[in-house]
């Protein structure tokens, strides 16, 4: 699941964010990974939420946009 900001997202008053109901979900849904945008995305309940994934094999990365090149899902 890869959670990011819409386009129009005005991230001065409104920044996305997740905590254990997005959690919950990704798990109800078979999900095993949990991709947010890094130093743009709130964390509600960090540390039951990091529990949680612990418990249900859940891996949560957050990726600056400079961490990935096009290029390298092009090839």
């Amino acid at each position: 699941m890869l959670k990011l900001a819409k386009p129009q997202q005005d991230k001065r008053f409104d920044m996305p964010s997740f905590g254990m109901q997005t959690i919950q979900s990704l798990a109800a849904a078979g999900g095993k990974v949990l991709v947010v945008e890094a130093n743009m995305t709130v964390l509600v309940g960090q540390q039951d939420v990091i529990d949680f994934a612990n418990k249900n094999g859940i891996v949560i990365v957050a990726l600056a946009e400079d961490d990935l090149s096009q290029e390298e899902y092009c090839n």
